[in-house]
């Protein structure tokens, strides 16, 4: 035996500790394919040795490797007949025979093996008699212990289309994770009371037409097909004769394998005639009495028993960002497109990143990527110009794009947002490339014309909460960053008719501003400057109060950080960003005299503040990006749905 197949037999014989160190000796060789088909059988394993409810976090994204070992694997069909059922068994078989490497047949009850199981040589066949105990349709998975590759599960009342084990075999390859793909099936409605009530299972049969892929919590074990590397199957793992659907899905809930009925048309497969007085449906849905056949009670114990979920196949996406990774460390930008990389991955998703500064030199023809992220600064910023060729370049290769047009309210910016979501679209059916919003009301300001084209991506936010400092131990009112309170664009105008309203309500009150970058503007001579500080959150939790003066930003993260360390935060309207983020745990005011009674308000009143307080410093859950990174995803698959590419 090779190294492979002998963790493959540990493996199967739940000997998972030393399984796991022969595969990671195979993994240090460096010999493919061998090196692929050992990763995914770890990436399985991991997922065996967990224990009870815990989750282990995968780097790996894709698991199920299309090897040629696995293109070119064996296909081999089980199948469980009765006596009763010769007839359509010979139909059965020859229906299959050409289309897969072997069949087996357990023979349930047969005094004799027919001669056309005998004479094949593609049949081998095992007897009830073999056995010491019952056995029944488990028999369909008597080989499934010593086989590697496809396995199949058939009937001996059925009679398959030529094509059948093809179009399993193409959808099982279809996906790049573990699922089990059939075409009978069904799912339980709560609350459950009995597997043969149409109140508390529904059944898509495999005569019906199903017009699309369908998950279900259900296979029929008469029409079902796997990879023997997807789910783990053992002979053993069906103790009751008769009950091989329940038993083959109670695996596939503990294993959470997608169990999937195939999109099919009427009547593909044919259903013997007279076949169904000896079925197991038959005598469990009809309760007979003293039947072997009749397994109801069983398994509507098995049934109740189970937490049953839905597992849809995973769809991992290939997502590429663009943005600050080597430049501008200090910057919101930077932290920002490295949050992403690294919480998209946690998520399973294939991330790869390009920095702003070498756009140039990344090679954006090296993978097909599904969506990205272009987390641009200011389009007025130089590192901004060659990003739209490359966002062309991608979306032209079916990739969805999000780029950060730094919307923020100025009707110029506005106006050239529109133009280039028209523009950059014109040729595309469905939208392609997005306008990426951190509000939801962003689109609200845009005519139904554009606002297809907007999506809302949540800010990425992560900061190591500080201290959370008592009323008296904190003094002062923080502005924010010196440089942006100089910009007439920024803050609408000029901020010092703000500052002064401040002043005038609390003229016995330290007002603080950071310089972040350099910068000779002056304000006002009693605005006390402080350092760029790499500990500011720190520096933020001894504030009284944050204010957020500029409006005409895209986002503030200071007012933000500020909150989740406890300071509360006055700000003016920002609907592009903060006034829906930060509602209703901040203070939003229109005019410097609302600014002015809104910081003496809570300056001097320790009850009011210590509200605020509280529901900042609580707030960190819910703006933290471990967290947020769902709303990421759901934002990126919504925009991939409106995108319709390969739909």
């Amino acid at each position: 035996m090779t190294k492979l197949q002998v963790a493959n037999a540990l493996f199967r014989e739940k000997r998972y500790e030393e399984a796991y160190e022969y595969y990671e000796n195979i993994v240090k060789t460096g010999i493919e394919p061998l090196v692929e088909i050992a990763e995914n059988n770890l990436f399985l394993l991991k997922k065996r040795m967990k224990k009870g409810k815990e989750k282990i976090n995968f780097d790996k994204c894709s698991f199920f490797t299309k090897s040629d070992e696995i293109l070119n694997a064996k296909c081999f069909i089980g199948i469980a007949s009765i006596p009763q059922r010769q007839e359509s068994l010979k139909k059965t078989i020859d229906s299959l025979v050409d289309q897969v490497d072997m069949i087996g047949v357990f023979l349930d009850g047969y005094e004799e093996v027919p001669d056309f199981l005998q004479n094949n040589p593609k049949v081998q066949y095992k007897r009830e008699s073999d056995f010491e105990v019952p056995i029944g349709d488990a028999g369909k998975f008597y080989w499934v212990d010593r086989f590697d590759g496809f396995y199949f599960t058939c009937d001996d009342d059925l009679i398959y289309p030529e094509d059948y084990i093809y179009r399993i075999k193409s959808r099982i390859l279809k996906s790049e994770y573990p699922v089990v793909i059939g075409w009978h099936g069904s799912v339980f409605y709560t609350p459950f009371k009995d597997y043969y009530d149409n109140k508390s299972r529904r059944v898509f049969s495999f005569s019906a037409p199903r017009p699309y892929d369908t998950p279900v919590h259900v296979l029929g074990t008469g029409c079902l097909g796997f990879h023997t590397s997807h789910i783990k199957v053992s002979f053993s793992d069906f103790p009751t004769p008769n009950m091989a659907d329940v038993y083959f899905a109670k695996l596939g809930q503990e294993q959470e394998i997608p169990f999937v009925v195939i999109k099919h048309m009427k009547s593909e497969i044919i259903e013997a005639s007279d076949s169904q007085e000896f079925s197991i449906y038959q005598h469990s849905s009809n309760d007979v009495k003293e039947s072997k056949h009749n397994t109801k009670l069983i398994q509507n114990e098995i049934v109740s028993s189970l937490k049953w979920h839905l597992h849809f196949i995973k769809k991992y996406l290939k997502i590429l960002i663009i943005g600050r990774f080597n430049i501008n460390a200090k910057g919101g930008v930077f932290k920002s497109s490295n949050l992403l990389v690294e919480n998209l991955k946690k998520l399973g998703h294939s991330v790869d990143f390009c920095c702003l500064s070498e756009i140039n030199e990344f090679n954006f023809s090296k993978t097909n990527f599904d969506f990205s992220i272009i987390y641009a600064p200011d389009p007025d910023r130089p590192d901004f110009s060659d990003c739209l060729d490359k966002v062309k370049m991608l979306a032209d290769n079916k990739c969805v794009c999000a780029v950060n047009f730094s919307f923020n309210l100025d009707l110029d910016r506005s106006e050239w947002i529109k133009n280039q979501l028209l523009k950059l679209n014109v040729a595309y059916d469905s939208p392609r490339i997005y306008c990426a919003s951190f509000s939801n009301s962003t689109q609200l300001k845009f005519d139904k014309k554009y606002s297809k084209y907007i999506i809302n991506l949540p800010k990425t936010i992560s900061i190591e909460q500080p201290t959370n400092h008592a009323y008296d131990n904190r003094e002062g009112i923080f502005l924010g960053d010196l440089a942006k309170l100089g910009n007439e664009k920024l803050v609408h105008g000029h901020v010092v008719k703000w500052i002064e309203k401040i002043r005038i309500n609390l003229p016995h009150v330290n007002i603080y501003a950071l310089k972040h970058y350099h910068t000779d503007i002056k304000l006002l001579d009693y605005i006390k400057i402080l350092p760029y500080d790499k500990n500011i959150n720190n520096m933020l939790s001894k504030f009284r109060i944050c204010v957020c003066l500029t409006p005409g930003a895209t986002f503030e993260m200071i007012p933000v950080e500020s909150l989740i360390c406890g300071t509360p935060v006055i700000h003016r309207n920002m609907p592009q960003s903060l006034s829906e983020y930060l509602s209703p745990i901040s203070v939003e005011v229109s005019t410097p005299v609302e600014l002015g009674e809104m910081c003496k308000q809570i300056y001097e009143s320790e009850d009011i503040w210590n509200r605020l307080n509280v529901a900042g410093y609580s707030s960190n859950e819910f703006f933290d990006v471990k967290n947020v990174s769902a709303l990421i995803d759901l934002s990126i698959r919504k925009a991939l749905s409106r995108s319709q590419i390969g739909k």
